[in-house]
């Protein structure tokens, strides 16, 4: 590692720190912060319309991400996101295996 390269890391690494940002993705070669709902409308396109098992929906979802996530983080969105009514559930909340979730009227 050159010692312009090894400066360069550590800039984007300050850069990150003073962002503090919830998420944080890959973009080319470089590493951006971002809003922690910036993945939601693209869980939503694996979010039926009908119910459905949230772990399958979670899974599909996170299958398909080029981002590197968790299922806990999806999850966790699911989460805020039938706070904001864009989605629905039925089920014991806050247990993924237990609930089923589809699209609510606030995700059109």
């Amino acid at each position: 590692m050159t010692p312009d390269y090894y400066l360069q890391l550590i800039e984007s690494w300050e850069t990150l720190k003073a962002e503090n940002a919830v998420l944080r993705i890959p973009k080319g070669t470089e590493v951006i912060g971002v809003s922690e709902d910036y993945l939601d409308d693209f869980i939503l396109q694996y979010t039926e319309t009908s119910f459905r098992k949230c772990a399958r929906t979670v899974g599909e979802a996170l299958g398909h991400s080029e981002i590197p996530v968790t299922d806990y983080f999806i999850f966790w969105r699911v989460l805020e996101m039938i706070k904001t009514k864009k989605i629905l559930y039925r089920g014991k909340l806050s247990v993924m295996r237990e609930m089923e979730i589809k699209r609510g009227s606030a995700s059109n």
